[in-house]
């Protein structure tokens, strides 16, 4: 895997445990006593089952995220996939870019489509451009979910305080238009290369 997609799945877990950690100092669960009077080995433990469970955590999140986008795409962005959002001016270019036969341009194949063109006929400086946009995109989109769907009603089961509700609001107020704001610039180029002639 590599280095970037690595930290990709690390950043969603590190915002729940992350989240859940600061409501329970917030309400007092965890406090410089409590961690000073654990026994080494209960300590190690703990950061052990923390570490072991952050990569696994990374794969829900993510394919929860994914999950969350194919559901929501269509009302929230307007497109069926989020991956291949472009109007249809972009997409019939892409189409006749890479001659595909007309019976075949259908709205599942878009997608394809668009992978095909990026692999093909993208340049690479742009391509890498373009994936370390979906790589923040995608970190941001999975920490939303992280927080919103799981951290959030967890925290909420727990008794969290309002200030905890307020600082995780705060979170996803930063995560959800940057996440945008990303989304935004790769629709951009993509509808720039290929309506710019």
């Amino acid at each position: 895997m590599e280095h970037i997609r690595q930290i990709r799945f690390v950043m969603a877990p590190t915002f729940f445990v992350g989240s859940l950690l600061l409501g329970a100092v917030m309400d007092g669960w965890i406090t410089p006593t409590n961690l000073y009077d654990m026994s080494g080995g209960a300590a190690a433990l703990i950061v052990a089952a923390a570490a072991a469970s952050i990569l696994p955590l990374g794969f829900i999140f993510g394919g929860s995220s994914i999950l969350f986008l194919r559901i929501f795409s269509q009302p929230l962005l307007g497109f069926k996939y989020h991956e291949a959002a472009m109007d249809e001016a972009t997409l019939a270019n892409i189409f006749t870019e890479l001659r595909v036969p007309q019976h075949s341009r259908t709205e599942r194949t878009s997608l394809y489509a668009d992978a095909v063109y990026s692999a093909e006929k993208v340049h690479p400086e742009v391509r890498a451009w373009v994936r370390r946009r979906w790589d923040a995109f995608n970190a941001q989109i999975s920490s939303f979910v992280a927080i919103f769907f799981f951290a959030i009603p967890i925290g909420w089961g727990f008794g969290f305080d309002c200030r905890w509700v307020a600082i995780n609001m705060l979170f996803l107020l930063i995560l959800g238009p940057s996440g945008w704001i990303a989304w935004r610039e790769i629709r951009g180029m993509k509808d720039f290369l290929l309506n710019r002639f």
